[in-house]
């Protein structure tokens, strides 16, 4: 443990003390008494992650100066923006590809509870308005001018004898600087990496367009053109629908199958083509909202209490989880018009809930009509025309789009703010017990991780799916999923240990 504040040169020894040892006096530096004193912390991301912390750590930590930093333009900025339903300036992000909306109630999924939005134009919102609503919190918050967008965090550095972080930043409009920090929080998010297939010829014969879901490209027109859609994860099952209406015709490789579902929860709405975005609230219903918040509290309350999944539906072979695959398999059945050769197609080989389960609206309806091919023969190569594979079937295309997710996954803002509200307490901590830095025991690490392999060694998680639930492919460690209920981790985090 270091401790700061405290003058080392003014020490003087005073005889022997009664264990044999000289006694040392030290002189503490004479100031009023503050405990709190100032700190800086600078946060890498300006995703739901990072913003959320911004917002906790500005009132939960007195006399600290906070700084976020994001390579992008635009806070919160990807949640599969929709390039029909956002501004011009948001169509140039990067990350403003065509799905429009999110299939997860925005009251749980999107919001934050310490700063609830009463005003929600429908069930499942689209993008531009969860990233407005976080935006607008943001300059209520008064903390709009301490995010540098479209600055990149390069490397940061621990400086063991000063006790601080050096960090070096890249303004994209001008030049690099490097500052010092207290605390450096990384909420750079588990989806800000495109994951590019490693496919021979991808990026170098293919002479069309290319484009990756996380890097969207809104200036190449698909109207009329013959698409590659690569991928059938969350977003690869929403560009299908969302583009079909312009395209020739898709050809759809898939190489892992996903279990899909009506919804991510018994009792609510369920997603559809036509409504992707569920029923719209009344002019009363966001009446009462905004002048009862009980009755909005108790809204969400009942809203969160139905997101609690069945005991058991987790355990690998469990009579719960063989319950789950039946009903979703009912469900993807009537989905796709009762046509059991094509349900034998699509259907995963690995146990519901091994990857994260999505309602996909339109995305099985896609797949009966005649302008999908759903391939899951694997690519060999690409060539200036197209795209091989292993059954020496060459399809010409004009676009190849990759949708096959990116480096790791994400969370949800409720996990976030427990983590946020840790990590205030840990700032605390440091200034009102003169800490000069907080280092996690190395000693600890193993145990943990122990309990997580050990959790999970008969849960769904582990089976034989790939998943950024987990670190790698095959039976890695799981590490999205916390090792117990949601009420136990917020209990374990409650304070610093």
């Amino acid at each position: 443990m270091t401790v700061a504040g405290i003058e080392n040169s003014g020490q003087k020894a005073y005889g022997s003390a009664p264990t044999g040892h000289l006694e040392m006096k030290c002189f503490p530096t004479s100031k009023k008494y503050d405990s709190h004193r100032p700190v800086k912390a600078i946060i890498v991301g300006a995703g739901i992650g990072g913003t959320t912390a911004a917002l906790l750590l500005s009132r939960k930590v007195k006399n600290i100066t906070i700084d976020v930093y994001d390579r992008f333009a635009n806070i919160v900025r990807y949640l599969g923006l929709s390039s029909q339903c956002v501004s011009d300036e948001v169509k140039r992000e990067e990350h403003g590809h065509p799905i429009s909306t999110q299939a997860s109630p925005v009251m749980y999924a999107y919001q934050l509870s310490f700063a609830p939005n009463t005003q929600w134009f429908e069930y499942y919102p689209k993008d531009s308005e969860i990233q407005k609503c976080h935006q607008d919190t943001v300059k209520s918050f008064g903390l709009f001018d301490r995010f540098h967008l479209q600055h990149e965090v390069l490397r940061a550095t621990w400086l063991e004898h000063e006790h601080l972080w050096s960090y070096h930043v890249r303004d994209l409009k001008n030049n690099s600087h490097t500052h010092s920090a207290d605390f450096l929080v990384s909420s750079q998010g588990q989806i800000n990496v495109p994951n590019l297939p490693a496919i021979k010829g991808h990026g170098t014969k293919f002479q069309g367009e290319v484009i990756h879901t996380a890097r969207w490209r809104p200036e190449v027109e698909l109207t009329g053109k013959r698409v590659a859609g690569i991928g059938n994860g969350a977003s690869g099952q929403q560009l299908v629908p969302n583009i079909l209406p312009q395209v020739a015709n898709i050809d759809h490789y898939v190489r892992t199958k996903t279990w899909m579902t009506a919804t991510f929860a018994r009792d609510l709405y369920e997603v559809t083509a036509d409504v992707p975005g569920g029923p719209k609230f009344t002019k009363e219903e966001l009446n009462l909202f905004q002048s009862d918040p009980k009755a909005y509290l108790e809204f969400r309350r009942k809203l969160e209490l139905r997101l609690h999944h069945p005991p058991g539906t987790d355990v690998l072979g469990s009579e719960a989880n063989q319950i789950l695959r039946r009903t979703i398999i009912e469900i993807m059945l009537h989905r796709i018009r009762g046509d059991e050769q094509l349900l034998a197609r699509i259907l995963p080989d690995y146990a519901p809930g091994c990857k994260r389960l999505t309602p996909a609206p339109g995305y099985l309806e896609a797949l009966v009509g005649p302008k999908v091919d759903y391939v899951t023969d694997p690519i060999v190569r690409v060539d200036g025309t197209g795209i091989w594979t292993s059954d020496k079937v060459h399809r010409e295309v004009d676009v190849i789009i990759a949708a096959r997710g990116n480096a790791r996954g994400g969370t949800i803002p409720l996990q976030i703010e427990i983590t946020s509200t840790f990590i205030a307490k840990a700032i605390r901590k440091v200034q009102s017990q003169l800490y000069s830095a907080l280092h996690p025991s190395e000693n600890v690490a193993p145990d943990f991780n122990n309990i997580v392999a050990g959790h999970f060694e008969n849960k769904v998680a582990m089976d034989k799916c790939n998943t950024w639930f987990r670190q790698a492919p095959g039976r890695s460690r799981v590490l999205v999923t916390w090792p117990g209920s949601y009420h136990h981790r917020a209990s374990i985090l409650r304070d610093p240990q």
